[in-house]
């Protein structure tokens, strides 16, 4: 079977479910994984869960595969973006994490400060702050919002500094580490497609196209979203387990102090209606 008919045998995401797999004896890391919350729930930033299910937290996890979007113009496989369907992801499967809590991907340079009751009229009302994020934008900058729940003033601005987004939570997380991946990975860097979806080994190395196109089943290996060395690389694993959650103070003394601020100010768990979680 070919590349292209194999991802597309794949096509449907497989049930989700908490794994019946037994890693008490296992070899397990541990690495930090970013959620959007809602409604005190946690959900992946990029791929859903099957049906678009919340993550639960103190059990182990199988990873997904994500939802087939086809190949690219290079014959690569990708998966639908849950926040972009136009945009479809790079197909690497499994459970994303970092060895830190920093993801330099999901920074935002548009967020909100408190001000003084403008003097000008042209003032927006929102209920709260949830709703202000999705208004944090380019087009909105400069311009002053009334916060209902809060009976604050605030005004969009965009200081070229890199911001947390306002509905993401980073969670310390066990990955299952029995079986490095690694060599396999990065022998991906140098296999070509050719036009009818099989592979041949090129002579260099490309970046972007390292990694496994199968779930690393019971171990993990680490691939850069990013290749500049300054990122943090993702883990990327067959299987997890969410221990808990990390409020902005706590990633903050991780990181030394260089963790970017969240949109609006730094939370605690409380403030996110996370800690009991």
């Amino acid at each position: 079977m070919n590349l292209k008919m194999l991802m597309q045998s794949r096509g449907m995401i497989r049930d989700a479910k908490k794994s019946t797999k037994d890693f008490s004896k296992s070899v397990t890391g541990v690495a930090y994984k970013v959620f959007r919350f809602k409604d005190g729930k946690l959900y992946p930033p990029m791929v859903s869960n099957t049906g678009g299910t919340d993550t639960p937290v103190g059990v182990w996890l199988d990873a997904e595969e994500g939802e087939f979007a086809g190949l690219s113009k290079t014959g690569r496989p990708q998966v639908v973006n849950s926040q972009s369907k136009s945009q479809p992801l790079a197909y690497r499967p499994g459970w994303h994490l970092g060895d830190l809590p920093r993801a330099k991907q999901f920074d935002r340079k548009i967020s909100w400060v408190e001000v003084e009751q403008p003097l000008t009229g042209d003032v927006k009302t929102t209920r709260d702050e949830l709703t202000l994020m999705s208004l944090a934008k380019n087009e909105n900058l400069g311009k002053y919002f009334y916060l209902k729940d809060s009976g604050k003033y605030v005004q969009i601005v965009n200081d070229n500094a890199p911001y947390f987004p306002y509905d993401f939570v980073w969670a310390e997380c066990d990955y299952v580490a029995d079986v490095n991946y690694q060599d396999e990975a990065d022998e991906m860097g140098y296999m070509r497609t050719n036009p009818d979806g099989t592979f041949y080994r090129g002579n260099s190395f490309v970046h972007s196209l390292a990694g496994l196109k199968h779930l690393p089943e019971n171990g993990f290996y680490r691939y850069r979203t990013n290749p500049r060395p300054d990122t943090v690389p993702w883990v990327i694993t067959g299987a997890m387990r969410v221990n808990r959650l990390l409020d902005d103070f706590e990633v903050s003394d991780i990181l030394g102090g260089n963790a970017p601020e969240r949109q609006g100010g730094n939370l605690t768990l409380e403030e996110m209606g996370l800690a009991q979680i």
